[in-house]
């Protein structure tokens, strides 16, 4: 009697029914190297993984519609990355019942990153793909996303002037947010993002006949220049039509200039220090990615793709990490005062915008 009532116990301090027993609980072990992690901050960490990856599978199991996120402590967004962006898309489980990895700390022990987590998506390949996960010091999970294209954030890594990894982490868990905004067609977070003053550019390549050489071909590039009310003008038929669903997949930017693999994927990230408009010191990211755009109906089947280049330039103020514990307050969200796309397919390497095309404009230090 006594035996089944400590199981009981177990399973109601995990949240799983006696319907649910047959998924496994997974065990998660975390290590910090050189024992830079305190050990209660691990321990959190490492129930609030475990139960969030047994109710994953125990969704995965049930064919559930959503993941059941109750006693796990979770961050809205992180929800909303898990029940909207990914499960809606495909289901998906912990390949292994025990998960044995390393956890790196970042802005003073504030926040923290467990990578490279094994996971198997429910399709026909049964594809294999890791998640990256960022905490708080109480384990709270922040961010949860699946590194489709590993290599768009080993670009932070290589690249040059952007070797600091708070900022690293920093600027993926903004980037994760801004896609997930998208994906969710939230219109008013996406319109936060964006500066009152924000210039939006896009691109068109065209071809047409040289007038001195009919049989010359030549190529010709219109740029278009808008503000921000006129781009989330653009944005609201698509945003607010219950029929259309968003997919955003974020990749590397290949240089084919470069033969050496990792110089190839390096400089896609880049930092300088300025003053805002208030006079304020601050710290502007370009981040340059590749984009590819997919608009889907209510079966999921895609009924526009596009793929380009996506050049984002972000402002945070100098306390930029109290925008990750102060969401709700304006002074520490970072903003993004320009935006440009340019289509994949006639856009020369050399010609896609960087942060040096708008130093002078926002005052930035060279």
């Amino acid at each position: 009697m006594r035996f089944l009532s400590l199981l009981f116990f177990s399973c109601s301090f995990w949240g799983i029914t006696r319907a649910q027993m047959s998924t496994p609980i997974i065990n998660v072990k975390l290590e910090s190297s050189y024992n830079i992690v305190d050990k209660k901050t691990i321990m959190k960490a490492q129930t609030n993984l475990s139960l969030l990856f047994t109710r994953i599978n125990q969704a995965y199991n049930n064919n559930s519609p959503i993941v059941d996120f109750t006693s796990i402590l979770i961050d809205n967004y992180a929800k909303e990355a898990i029940n909207e962006v990914y499960w809606k898309r495909a289901h998906f489980k912990v390949r292994d019942n025990v998960i044995n990895k390393g956890i790196d700390a970042f802005n003073n022990q504030q926040f923290f990153e467990v990578n490279q987590i094994p996971f198997i998506i429910d399709n026909p390949n049964r594809d294999y793909e890791e998640v990256k996960i960022a905490l708080d010091s109480y384990g709270k999970i922040l961010c949860f996303d699946f590194l489709k294209d590993k290599l768009f954030f080993e670009s932070m890594t290589t690249g040059t002037n952007f070797t600091d990894e708070d900022n690293q982490w920093l600027v993926w868990y903004w980037m994760e947010k801004f896609r997930t905004a998208y994906t969710k067609k939230n219109l008013s977070l996406i319109e936060d993002f964006y500066s009152d003053d924000a210039i939006i550019i896009t691109s068109r390549v065209r071809y047409k006949k040289d007038r001195q050489d009919n049989e010359r071909i030549i190529k010709v590039v219109d740029y278009v220049k808008s503000n921000k009310p006129a781009y989330i003008n653009k944005l609201k038929p698509i945003m607010t039509n219950p029929n259309r669903k968003i997919a955003i997949e974020f990749s590397s930017i290949e240089n084919p200039n470069m033969l050496n693999h990792n110089i190839s994927k390096s400089r896609f990230v880049t930092k300088r220090h300025g003053i805002n408009s208030r006079g304020d010191s601050c710290t502007y990211f370009g981040v340059r990615v590749r984009q590819k755009w997919t608009t889907l109906d209510n079966r999921g089947d895609s009924i526009y793709s596009d793929t380009g280049y996506l050049f984002l330039l972000w402002e945070f103020p100098q306390r930029k990490y109290n925008a990750l514990i102060n969401q709700n307050d304006e002074r520490y969200q970072p903003k993004i005062h320009v935006r440009t796309w340019q289509p994949e397919i006639g856009t020369d390497f050399d010609s896609i915008f960087s942060i040096t095309d708008f130093q002078k404009t926002l005052k930035m230090e060279q």
